[in-house]
């Protein structure tokens, strides 16, 4: 879900506040499910960044040898 969805919804709740109109039922739906829209982010930059991290590790793991070899 991008970010800029997230900032359309509050924008139409300030214009409609703004103008004294009723929100809509739209809105009112995103604004009471933002807690499990956030959490679903939060799981899928995590396992982004985990894959990230999984991939540079297979990338260096043959180097690691070399590495480690000058330490002993």
């Amino acid at each position: 879900m991008p970010i800029w969805e997230y900032e359309q919804v509050l924008e139409e709740v300030a214009i409609a506040q703004a103008m004294d109109e009723p929100i809509a039922e739209r809105t009112k739906w995103w604004l009471n499910h933002v807690n499990r829209i956030q959490a679903q982010m939060y799981r899928s930059r995590t396992f982004a960044a985990l894959s990230l991290v999984c991939g540079v590790g297979a990338v260096l793991a043959p180097f690691a040898e070399q590495w480690v070899a000058p330490l002993s």
